[in-house]
């Protein structure tokens, strides 16, 4: 009778019935061989006619009726039921046989015909795609394998070797359970390879010798021993220890193996085994290898088997990586069929969360003995509550919890609620569904991209609701759908080592200054959101961008805001961190998995050049993961360095990061961003914004910034309400020239080095009206007494011979000026550098750029041309200084007034801008 009420209860479940009925106890005695002639008589006495329709019940139907929620019978059923208990035939009455229908039948007793053979196949691939969704390929290959049990004799080897690969959540163990299922007369066992991690677990395997400790029978050979038609599944091979592949490798190898307790020789040739890994999962992320999966599946076969193999862990070594799989274990599991899973579709994932909450509805609805009452959107509903698993949406959790997290706020409310409940019923208003049609799609493949795109970005689905109770209904109304950006675990820990994939939330806009490298940043931006149009071209999408540059001048800035301007999720690492290989390996990995996607790398000069020394290998590897899969990546480089020149150049080669922008020091524009920002704060007197600008040039934002910084901390500590002008002007010449000097050496050199300043800029003035002046000091700060700062921003490049000598003369200007109103006192050390400038102006004019009497020469890149003509050169560039000697000499005399009044002016006020410098030369014109 067992056997019966359980075909019963499993025809009324696949029924989607609530109650066992009577027409489910005469189908299920009709699907059934009943062998007591008793019975028989009663089914006849009570007036139960033997219907014409059966369902196929089998083992698995059995099972699955076993394991289901309790089915209570109805009132009718329950009649039958209690005629059945009178006559003597309880529950655990053995009466009936399962019906020996094809599908019991052994795979030798199906293969003896054609229509045999292939009407099990066809049976077989129904009932695992019934089961496992999405996955039509693996069932395939699964199917290709079983056939050849019909006409391929069985050799010493194994049944068949199936290797499982795919991401996690997929499938892999639950198809290999349901085939031990299905195919009938074959018992299984899963191995958890995690427990067999220790090195001497191969012992756990196959056995340990009598006398040791913990001696047993091995669990592998034990089970085959007592279950010669088995598969044996392996669950995660990649965690086991190495040791482990052995015991394997023996196995298909011979189709046998001893098991060491027993001494006994255990057969493996009825055994099926079946290997699941996790490994190279990152590849499905990746379009070209879906592709290649989709129409050349050997090939796929072969990209993710060439994956595994390269690798690495230090799990069970000392010191360097090893592979994860030996070579030969690898080429065995090979040799077998390599069984692909695909990612879960939306489709797949919603019939799952559909299935499990009808069952759950029908359960709550019974515990509770109330009626639930859905809208005529349930579809959409059940579609908004599957996407609020994103961004991490996967079939485990959409089993375990999708009716639970549509019910917690249920029985929540019903436990404190004093009302009795007797209906649930759910809405959604015009609005909520007016956005989830905005966000969810009919095409399946749509809704694909946006679980991509959700998890890439790391958003997911709010769908609000909100409960009430009318009566004894209690009402559940979704009033609201959005997408929304969650935070990054970072967000609220400080964990270290993380690799980080995130969309920053920083703009172009956000950035001042750099327009042109702005404006070419957002042109490559724009190609990787529409490649179709780089296609069109029959070319490579780029691959990578270089930003060089000197440090602080916004190149990390400009990285995250072009991953915003793409949106394709960031990766921020450093070129000290891929120094560690299995970082580097982890970086890239992390990017498959969310390719598109950007790396970006600050100070990638920290990998150096090759040079015959270790780092060749760690280069080697890591412009091997720029090649990226085939022909193209879905990963894009973005590079920042300060030294572009410390880069191996196979780094830079065309293929690789090829586009190279340099991100120079900040203009005006940049410069008065960081300005106003700096005069939102606190400030005392008035402040000539302008003024901040000229004295800034050639600063980066982050010396404005740490400018902005001293200037506060110095207010704060003297007492002050806000920074002023001088103090603001005091720190950035502090870190464009050093601290200010003080003491007695000050006042000694002070007059000196105002002449000297004062012949510099007057001469500069006459000579080179063009060159703005930003200031003029007499404060020394580092090894300068004192200096004329020039505005560098409009600087002439392409200096013709008049412009050399007349910065040669400039250059002089300081030391004959010295001379000229301080007599020999004014022959110092402080015209050194001076000299050096004029001297190297000098040299170039003649040697370089073929200035001189000499002829139209450059000697640029030659280390020697003969002493004749070394001598020639050298006299051309001493007639050359000779000649503005003598001018500077003239000038200093014929404005002995004007440089006169600028150094007392100087000894008076220290610092003066060009506003006041223009001032003094006008009034003495």
């Amino acid at each position: 009778m067992r056997t019966i009420f359980l075909a019963a209860k499993y025809i009324a479940i696949q029924k989607d019935k609530d109650v066992i009925e009577a027409d489910d106890i005469v189908e299920a005695v009709n699907s059934v061989e009943v062998t007591d002639p008793n019975f028989k008589k009663i089914l006849a006495s009570i007036g139960l006619k033997r219907s014409k329709d059966s369902t196929k019940i089998d083992e698995f139907a059995i099972n699955v009726a076993m394991k289901n929620n309790t089915v209570k019978f109805s009132e009718e059923a329950n009649k039958i039921k209690r005629i059945f208990e009178q006559n003597g035939y309880g529950f655990n009455t053995n009466i009936s046989n399962l019906k020996k229908i094809d599908k019991n039948e052994s795979l030798e007793e199906a293969w003896h015909t054609n229509q045999g053979c292939f009407s099990l196949i066809n049976k077989i691939k129904k009932e695992l795609e019934d089961k496992i969704y999405s996955q039509e390929q693996a069932i395939e290959t699964i199917l290709d394998k079983v056939v050849t049990f019909y006409y391929r004799k069985n050799t010493n080897s194994l049944k068949a070797i199936f290797f499982f690969l795919g991401p996690p959540a997929t499938g892999k163990t639950y198809l290999a359970e349901i085939l031990g299922e299905i195919l009938t007369g074959y018992s299984t066992k899963v191995f958890n390879m995690s427990t067999y991690q220790g090195e001497n677990q191969n012992f756990a395997l196959t056995g340990l010798s009598a006398g040791y400790k913990n001696e047993r029978e091995g669990d592998l050979t034990k089970f085959v021993k007592e279950h010669p038609k088995s598969i044996c599944v392996f669950d995660e091979i990649e965690k086991a220890h190495p040791n482990v592949q052995n015991v394997f490798l023996d196995i298909m190898a011979r189709g046998k193996t001893d098991d060491d307790f027993t001494k006994k020789t255990v057969d493996f040739s009825e055994c099926i085994f079946i290997f699941t890994s996790n490994l190279g999962s990152e590849l499905y992320s990746n379009k070209n290898f879906l592709n290649t999966m989709a129409l050349e599946v050997n090939s796929a076969q072969n990209i993710i088997l060439e994956t595994i193999s390269r690798e690495k862990s230090t799990a069970y070594s000392r010191g360097e990586a090893e592979p994860i799989f030996k070579p030969e274990f690898l080429s065995r599991l090979a040799q077998g069929e390599i069984v692909l899973f695909n990612k879960l579709t939306f489709n797949a994932l919603l019939r799952i969360a559909r299935e499990n909450f009808q069952t759950d509805v029908r359960n709550f609805e019974k515990a509770f003995d109330l009626k639930i009452e859905m809208p005529k959107e349930k579809e959409l509903l059940l579609k908004a509550n599957l996407l609020t698993y994103l961004p991490f949406i996967d079939a485990r959790r959409i089993k375990s919890k999708f009716s639970q997290k549509i019910f917690d706020n249920i029985t929540d409310l019903l436990r404190s609620c004093q009302k009795d409940i007797k209906k649930i019923k759910f809405i959604i208003d015009s609005e909520a569904i007016k956005s989830l049609k905005n966000i969810i799609k009919d095409d399946p493949k749509q809704n694909d991209d946006l679980i991509m795109d959700c998890f890439r970005k790391n958003q997911t689905l709010k769908f609000l609701s909100k409960i009430e109770v009318i009566g004894k209904t209690l009402i559940i109304k979704y009033h609201n759908a959005y997408i929304t950006k969650l935070p990054k675990s970072v967000d609220y820990s400080d964990e270290a080592g993380s690799i980080i994939a995130d969309i920053p939330s920083i703009k172009f806009d956000d950035i001042a200054g750099h327009e042109k490298a702005k404006k070419r940043l957002n042109e490559i931006a724009t190609l990787l959101k529409n490649k179709e149009k780089i296609v069109n071209f029959n070319i490579d999408a780029p691959k990578g961008i270089l930003l060089y540059g000197p440090p602080g001048t916004g190149k990390t800035m400009l990285a995250k805001a072009f991953a915003n301007e793409a949106e394709l999720p960031f990766i921020s690492t450093t070129g000290s961190e891929l120094l560690d290989m299995e970082l580097m390996k982890k970086v890239f990995k992390r990017a498959r998995e969310y390719a598109p996607s950007i790396i970006f790398i600050d100070e990638i000069d920290a990998i150096g050049k090759r040079d015959g020394s270790r780092l060749d290998i760690l280069i080697n590897q890591f412009l091997t993961e720029i090649n990226g899969f085939g022909d193209s990546s879905d990963i894009f480089i973005i590079a920042a360095t300060n030294l572009k020149e410390k880069l191996d150049p196979a780094i830079l080669r065309s293929g690789r990061i090829d586009i190279h922008i340099h991100i120079g020091m900040l203009d005006k524009e940049a410069r008065g961003y960081f300005i106003d920002k700096m005069l939102k704060n606190p400030t005392v007197g008035s402040i000539n914004k302008n003024k901040l600008i000229k004295f800034s040039v050639g600063m980066s934002g982050a010396d404005l910034q740490k400018a902005y910084r001293e200037a506060s901390l110095e207010a704060l500590r003297n007492g002050l309400e806000g920074i002023s002008e001088e103090l603001i002007l005091e720190h950035i010449n502090n870190i464009k020239y050093g601290d200010k000097l003080t003491g007695k050496t000050y006042a000694q050199i002070q007059a000196e080095t105002a002449y000297h300043e004062a012949g510099h800029a007057i001469i500069s003035h006459i000579l080179m009206p063009h060159v703005k002046i930003e200031q003029i000091t007499v404060e020394p700060r580092g090894k300068a007494f004192g200096f004329v700062a020039f505005d560098r921003e409009e600087d002439v490049k392409n200096l013709s011979f008049d412009d050399i000598k007349n910065q040669i003369c400039v250059s002089f200007a300081g030391r004959t000026a010295e001379i000229y109103f301080q007599k020999n006192e004014g022959i110092d050390t402080g015209a050194t550098n001076d000299l050096k400038v004029a001297t190297n102006l000098a040299y170039n004019a003649v040697k370089n750029y073929g200035m001189s009497n000499i002829g139209y020469i450059n000697l640029e890149s030659i280390d020697s041309f003969g002493g004749k003509l070394n001598d020639k050169i050298d006299n051309e560039v001493l007639e050359i200084l000779k000649g503005q000697k003598i001018r500077c000499e003239q000038l200093i005399k014929e404005n002995e007034d004007k440089i006169n009044k600028l150094a007392k002016l100087l000894m008076e006020k220290e610092v003066i801008d060009e506003d006041e410098f223009l001032k003094q030369v006008k009034d003495n014109a």
